[in-house]
């Protein structure tokens, strides 16, 4: 039976469903059209081959994964005898060369749906074909896995090595080394060597192995033992250079692996020597005889630190590699210093010199300079430097000696200068200049080149012999051992006459009035001069005048007076001053008289002052003083008297002015002293606010049944009644406003303004008190009784919300704090109160 080649299903086309059953006619048709459908055959005839019956299903056996082997499995195929034919599809596409019942799963189908068609063909039937479902090739599974080892010591340093056992042939492998189970960066070779890091960590390694068409594995091998430190390989230090004071030794650390990070300490004698913490150090002298070691540690991060030390090497004394003859510089002469110069020893050590004078030691020439003396005039100087350094042997060097020493010559000699005025009377002064060396200076002063006898000091005072000449002065240096020298000044200008340094203008004292003296005060003149007077009015010389005293006749009137005063002295310019001019002359009054007071002398009560009769009349002005001290302000006829005036007297002082008179000052005597003020209202009744009495604060007495009213309207209507008060015993007070109509007093005695006289008290009885006039703030104590009544007060107006706090007790002590901000304090029936503290 011929057969066609198996064909797939044209896309749209659906195979039968997996497991569905059809009659075998029913399929046999189904068979026939898709086969006419893809040969391009007509319909089926009657006349034409019934096709192949396939198998109802067919299907993939075996482990469908990457190396493993997939059978077909066709099913049952009719007529008996068919022939099955295989074709193997990986996602659609033919595997090539595959057409055998079975299929061994390469790695290229790795993730393909795989599909097998199974096409039959028999003698006089029409062939057909089946596929499969499809079958998803898996990755592979590894046959050989090994678990890796890790060889070598777990410790800084020390390389380890993983040993992955043996994989599947072709099998790639990888690594990835850990520590304390986190990945390691960049540790991913088959070697590892440990860092300082890793100390105290387990180190792993994880082994991947990969191959295609197959599941990577991966595999970690057994943790290490924690990574220990490393080993430090010391190395073997030594010491180069000279062992002696003064030279460099070098230390040399050796050999060391892994190369750590190097500290250095040498010590003397087993002690470490303060900062020798360098690879070099110079022995000093405190170091000669004793032995010296270097000390070398290493230090690695996760490596134990490691020490190492020199043998000892013993210090010798130093040497000096220059010790030159000490030279001097100079010229030997008296007055000139000389200096010694050590030249460059090496190394550098402290001097000591002495200075010799043909070669016998001058005594305390001990400096490196020395500058000769007198005595030492024409000898031969030579220096010895002695050295001396620790750890060095002293060692001494001489000079050659100078020239023998010859006379001294200032190095400075300036020619003086005098300073000051040419001038009589003028005192000059000789500028000697810088004389050096120093010397002992001599003076002699000169008018026109004569000497001036006796003129032998620093300073000159010129006299009235010397005007129209002029001046020099001749300076002359001795010094022990040098040569004298004379210096002369220039000349100064012809001398002029001398002028008065102090010419004070004179003053008149005394009051310039018809009869009265005038003195005129000269004042001091300088230098001293006879003096002589010439007094003029209005500017005009008054003849006869010319002593230093001068009364005032009536033709001087209203003129005003002046003295002039002359200075002479020979050599010296007369000095002419003139005082200043007095007011003008006046006349005195005719008639003067004392001033009176008159009025009531009592607190708020005005006095009048009573100048009495004057001749001619003047203009008064006045001044109040209370017990002699002036009250300020109190300059008019008049004055009230206040708080602070009671219990003192009182004066006043009138000052007469009059055109042309001299102006008199006369005081009154004194007043009596001073009193309370005086009652404002005496007796009871009703009264006008701002007629019969002010606004203001009065005190009454008080008594049995005292009573007061603030009125706004005349009369007895309640309506009428501001404030009022019923009081039975004490002080009463009251503070009446300006906008109080009437004041109503029955009982009370007499009202008086309120005034602080005296001092405030610190114990009382009943009654009103007015706080810091007649008591002081403070806590206070009572005794009480039976209806104690107190009130602390902000006002005496009489209303209730002055009252800042208030009691009524029937028994037993009470404690009042009376602040100083308070005004008022107010008790009945309470006994006497008593301050206990401020």
């Amino acid at each position: 039976m011929s057969s066609k080649p198996a064909l797939r299903p044209p896309a749209g086309v659906s195979r039968p469903a997996a497991g569905r059953r059809q009659s075998s006619v029913v399929v046999a048709l189904l068979v026939a059209l898709v086969a006419s459908l893809f040969l391009g055959a007509s319909p089926a005839l009657a006349d034409e081959l019934p096709p192949v019956v396939p198998a109802a299903t067919v299907s993939i056996s075996g482990d469908a994964s990457v190396g493993q082997t997939v059978t077909a499995e066709p099913g049952t195929w009719g007529p008996d005898g068919v022939t099955l034919a295989y074709t193997w599809f990986a996602d659609d596409v033919p595997v090539d060369g595959q057409t055998e019942p079975e299929l061994a799963l390469a790695p290229d189908l790795l993730g393909r749906a795989l599909t097998v068609r199974v096409t039959g063909s028999a003698d006089g039937y029409a062939p057909a074909s089946k596929d499969s479902d499809p079958v998803t090739v898996a990755a592979g599974t590894l046959g050989s896995t090994p678990v890796p080892t890790v060889t070598g010591v777990a410790q800084v340093g020390s390389p380890l090595v993983a040993e992955t056992g043996t994989w599947d042939q072709g099998v790639t492998v990888s690594y990835q080394w850990l520590a304390d189970a986190s990945p390691i960066p960049d540790a991913t070779a088959s070697t590892f060597t440990p860092h300082a890091a890793h100390r105290g960590s387990t180190i792993t390694v994880e082994v991947t192995g990969a191959l295609t068409g197959y599941a990577s594995v991966t595999k970690s091998s057994t943790p290490t033992s924690a990574v220990a430190l490393g080993d430090l390989v010391e190395g073997v230090p030594t010491i180069t250079g000279t062992a002696r004071v003064g030279q460099t030794l070098v230390g040399q650390t050796g050999t060391w692996s892994p190369v750590p990070g190097f500290t250095y300490q040498w010590f003397v004698d087993g002690t470490p020597i303060s900062d020798a913490t360098g690879t070099t150090f110079v022995p000093q002298s405190a170091h000669q005889g004793k032995a010296v070691t270097f000390e070398v540690a290493g230090t690695l991060a996760g490596y134990e630190s490691r020490g190492a030390t020199t043998a000892p090497v013993v210090i010798g004394a130093g040497a000096y590699s220059s010790t030159p003859v000490p030279t001097i510089s100079g010229t030997a002469r008296v007055g000139t210093t000389l200096t010694a110069a050590t030249g460059p020893w090496a190394p550098t050590p402290a001097f000591s010199y002495q200075w010799y004078a043909d070669g016998v030691a001058v005594t305390g020439a001990t400096n490196s300079w020395f500058t000769p003396q007198a005595a030492h005039r024409g000898k031969r100087l030579s220096v010895s430097v002695t050295s001396t350094l620790s750890g060095y042997p002293t060692t001494a060097r001489t000079s050659a000696q100078t020239a023998a020493v010859a006379y001294g010559v200032f190095t400075a000699a300036p020619t003086p200068t005098i300073s000051g005025t040419a001038r009589v009377g003028v005192t000059l002064k000789a500028v000697p200049g810088a004389w050096s060396p120093g010397a002992t200076l001599s003076y002699q002063w000169r008018a026109d080149g004569a000497a001036v006898t006796g003129a032998t000091n620093s300073w000159f005072t010129v006299q009235a012999a010397q005007r129209a000449k002029r001046i020099t002065v001749t300076v002359t240096a001795r010094r022990d051992g040098f040569t004298t020298a004379t210096r002369t000044s220039a000349a100064t200008a012809t001398v002029a006459y001398g002028v008065f340094t102090t010419a004070p203008t004179p003053r008149i004292t005394g009051y310039p009035q018809i009869g009265w003296t005038l003195t005129a005060t000269a004042g001091t003149w300088a230098p001293w001069a006879s003096l002589s007077y010439q007094w003029k009015a209005n500017g005009v010389v008054i003849k006869g005048a010319t002593a230093s005293t001068y009364k005032p006749v009536s033709a001087d009137f209203a003129k005003r007076i002046t003295v002039t005063v002359t200075a002479k002295r020979p050599g010296y310019t007369n000095g002419v001053r003139t005082s200043a001019a007095t007011i003008p002359v006046t006349k005195p009054f005719t008639t003067i008289a004392t001033p009176t007071i008159s009025g009531t002398t009592r607190v708020f009560s005005t006095l009048t002052a009573k100048p009495g009769y004057w001749y001619p009349a003047p203009s008064f002005g006045y001044q109040w003083k209370r017990n002699g001290a002036i009250i300020t302000g109190a300059t008019s006829s008049t004055y009230r008297m206040v708080e602070a005036d009671y219990g003192k007297r009182v004066t006043v002082t009138i000052t007469a002015r009059r055109t042309g008179y001299t102006p008199v000052t006369r005081t009154s005597a004194a007043s009596a002293t001073i009193l309370g003020p005086a009652a404002t209202l005496s007796g009871d009744g009703m009264y006008r606010v701002g007629v019969s009495l002010g606004a203001g604060t009065y005190v009454a007495p008080g008594g049995d049944g005292c009573y007061w009213e603030r009125r706004s309207y005349a009369g007895s209507d309640l309506d009428g009644i501001i404030a009022n008060d019923l009081s039975f015993g004490g002080r009463r007070i009251v503070t009446i406003s300006s906008s109080d109509a009437y004041f109503v007093t029955e009982d009370c005695g007499s009202w008086t303004r309120l005034a602080k006289l005296g001092t405030p008290s610190t114990s009382f009885g009943q009654g009103a008190q007015r706080v810091n006039i007649h008591i002081q703030p403070g806590l206070y104590k009572a005794p009480g009784g039976d209806g104690c009544y107190w009130a602390t007060l902000s006002g005496f107006g009489g209303t209730l919300d002055e009252i800042i706090d208030n009691d009524i007790s029937f028994g037993g002590a009470q404690y009042v704090q009376i602040e100083s901000g308070f005004v008022g304090f107010d008790s009945a029936d309470c006994g006497t109160w008593v301050r206990l503290s401020s």
